[in-house]
């Protein structure tokens, strides 16, 4: 009795040693890093493709501050290099592997060029033109006159002033917060805006 005891621990002793203890589900070694998650490096995400598994460094985007815009289960945008066309992110939807690249919020598209652009800049238009909507619940962008039109810089008319466009102007100063002129996410028109709220600005200049 006492041999086949011992030949049964041995047999449990070589079994994990060669293979290993068995693991969790959810144990650290089978958790999948979360969108958004506080560690210093960029989460990554497994992209299956025809020649195998590739690799993606996946950078958090800042969530829309819209409410109504926001995914059922507030997971987080993301930006990946070479997934999307050019000023475009990946949205998640309301289902865990549902993703779709779509503008930049403050961006519209435009399906000739297939790319997106931001509002009030000249993008695919001509020479002192901007692009914006004729309203804020529409879809298709459309070209129109910039009377402050600057080759080197982009100017909007604001407050009946050219001012540079996501640049400090000294009017949207409340108290010793300064703010910039930037478009609204909310209704894709031009206001005062913090500067943590919008990711391409510039801090250089101001107007007065």
């Amino acid at each position: 009795m006492v041999r086949w005891i011992l030949v049964g621990v041995l047999t449990i002793v070589l079994t994990v040693v060669t293979f290993g203890a068995p693991q969790h589900p959810n144990s650290q070694q089978n958790q999948r890093p979360t969108v958004g998650s506080q560690s210093s490096k960029p989460p990554v995400y497994r992209n299956d493709t025809q020649n195998g598994t590739s690799e993606l460094f996946a950078y958090p985007e800042q969530q829309s501050s819209i409410e109504s815009n926001q995914n059922a289960k507030n997971r987080t945008p993301v930006y990946i290099p070479n997934r999307c066309q050019k000023n475009e992110i990946l949205y998640p939807g309301d289902q865990e592997s549902d993703w779709v690249c779509d503008c930049k919020p403050t961006f519209v598209y435009h399906p000739p060029s297939r790319q997106c652009y931001q509002l009030f800049t000249q993008a695919f238009c001509a020479e002192g033109h901007m692009v914006t909507l004729p309203n804020p619940d529409s879809k298709q962008p459309e070209c129109v006159f910039n009377k402050c039109f600057k080759s080197n810089v982009t100017m909007v008319p604001f407050n009946d002033e050219c001012v540079e466009l996501n640049a400090y102007y000294n009017k949207c100063s409340i108290d010793k917060l300064r703010l910039i002129v930037a478009v609204r996410e909310s209704d894709n028109t031009l206001g005062c805006i913090n500067i943590s709220a919008v990711a391409d600005h510039k801090i250089e200049g101001s107007q007065i």
